[in-house]
């Protein structure tokens, strides 16, 4: 991980990412702009990286910072809590992947987002017919984003509502 913050230091990094702080070799902060046409374009996000010792053959622990400053996105794969449903933090990690690897993944994912659709309306398009609802959430008046419960979701509000019932486990 020396190495690694020292070469941050020397060469830098991306555009539109930036170190906010490394104080230790367990917690580092960097913030990720997203760059192009995009439905987050210059929005600023801030990530938070935990480091166990068995880093980098283990992956680190990274989630949006939610906070007064930062928020987390809204988007199919970002929980409201921060947390990230992405492989390359799973079963798709490699030794040879950077804190700044992470980064870029994380600002292309965004930045490829051209439309905004909301998890729950994801999750109901793409679960079997038999499991759906007849209920279809409102596309024009609701914005929600994940909750930890896979059946509840957060409006922009911050209050919470019940949607459809899908099988999860498809």
């Amino acid at each position: 991980m020396a190495k690694e913050l020292a070469d941050i230091h020397k060469h830098g990094t991306p555009v539109g990412i930036k170190l906010l702080s490394a104080d230790d070799f367990q917690t580092w902060y960097l913030s990720v702009e997203v760059l192009g046409d995009s439905i987050y374009q210059c929005e600023v996000f801030a990530l938070k990286f935990r480091f166990d010792n068995q880093y980098p053959i283990s992956s680190p622990a990274v989630q949006f910072v939610v906070d007064n400053k930062y928020q987390a996105p809204i988007h199919p794969h970002v929980y409201s809590n921060g947390h990230i449903c992405a492989s390359i933090l799973g079963n798709e990690w490699s030794p040879v992947l950077s804190v700044v690897a992470v980064c870029v993944t994380i600002q292309s994912m965004l930045a490829s987002c051209k439309v905004r659709e909301e998890g729950a309306v994801c999750i109901w398009r793409h679960s079997p017919p038999s499991t759906r609802s007849n209920e279809c959430p409102d596309l024009q008046t609701t914005i929600v984003t994940y909750s930890m419960h896979p059946r509840i979701r957060r409006r922009h509000d911050g209050t919470s509502m019940n949607l459809i019932s899908v099988n999860t486990s498809v």
